[in-house]
């Protein structure tokens, strides 16, 4: 198990990850052997606590590194929930740098929670960095409402053909609060699976929500056969407080082709005509976004200089 400990996080991890690798001085290691099955979700919760003030009353910003290894062996199966909490309600001066890996051998089964309570004011960054095995099924359920500045980089690397990746978000802004989230999806398999749904409510003005999605479905997708069928389905919902309003949304789908690949599909015209309408499908769902939200804006202008001039 310790040669695993810390690999994704070398190849792939950003920023806060390097961090957490200074930092840390453990790790909590979950390990399910091959064919086991846990029936109970295991909880893993996180307290902070804020520090003591520094000489003459100046604040002191305290900072943990929380890290998880997550390893299921071939066909295991468990359920895992991450929940970050501050000991005392309002204590705003500490910083969290987590970082969790999930490695998945073939045909494992990992049900991952992750719940973000902590309170507002406080900093907390948090990478999810996955690998997957043929057969194998990840799903990830994410709850963030706390924090004054919160941000999360999930790594999803599908290393083998079949497999199956599930990402569902729920994110509340609300005053002085900054919501962020990356997410990266490697397709380099053939008949994988992903989905995920993005929800953010703005509920106050001085409230941000920020999204970044990111696919990259890559040339090992193609077999001796040719073209081989992929699933990837990604929606992202915003709800907004009217009045001043901020959204940052970057979604990106990366279709990466070998030459090798347009010599075998040369002549059917329909491979390349299924990979032109799945990015102006995804180009049309963005530009129908930004639609949506330039008309919440308008109307919430709309509703301020109608107050101001009953005023």
């Amino acid at each position: 198990m310790s040669v695993l400990q810390g690999e994704l996080s070398n190849a792939r991890g950003g920023p806060f990850a390097v961090v957490n690798g200074a930092m840390a001085e453990d790790v909590l290691v979950v390990a399910v052997p091959a064919r086991a099955r846990i029936e109970r979700p295991l909880y893993v919760v996180n307290i902070s606590t804020a520090a003591a003030a520094g000489v003459g009353g100046e604040r002191v910003l305290s900072a943990s590194a929380p890290r998880l290894l997550i390893a299921l062996g071939k066909g295991a199966e468990a359920e895992v929930v991450e929940e970050y909490v501050s000991a005392v309600e309002g204590a705003s001066d500490h910083a969290v740098f987590s970082v969790a890996e999930v490695v998945l051998d073939a045909c494992a089964s990992l049900r991952h929670g992750y719940v973000q309570r902590e309170s507002p004011g406080s900093v907390h960054f948090k990478a999810t960095l996955v690998d997957q095995g043929e057969g194998s099924a990840y799903s990830l359920v994410e709850a963030r409402v706390g924090g004054g500045l919160s941000r999360h980089d999930v790594g999803v690397d599908q290393d083998g053909a079949e497999t199956s990746t599930r990402m569902r978000h729920f994110l509340l802004a609300g005053v002085s609060q900054l919501q962020d989230l990356h997410t990266k999806l490697v397709l380099d398999h053939p008949r994988g699976e992903a989905n995920q749904l993005h929800k953010c409510i703005v509920s106050a003005a001085s409230g941000r929500g920020v999204f970044d999605g990111n696919v990259k479905v890559g040339a090992a997708r193609v077999c001796h056969a040719g073209l081989v069928s992929t699933a990837c389905d990604t929606f992202c919902a915003a709800r907004f407080a009217l009045g001043s309003l901020s959204l940052a949304l970057s979604p990106l789908l990366s279709l990466y082709v070998c030459s090798c690949w347009w010599r075998r599909v040369r002549g059917r015209t329909h491979v390349s005509l299924c990979a032109y309408v799945c990015v102006r499908a995804c180009v049309r769902a963005y530009r129908g976004l930004c639609a949506f939200v330039h008309e919440v804006k308008r109307v919430g202008v709309e509703m301020n200089t109608e107050e101001g001039e009953k005023g």
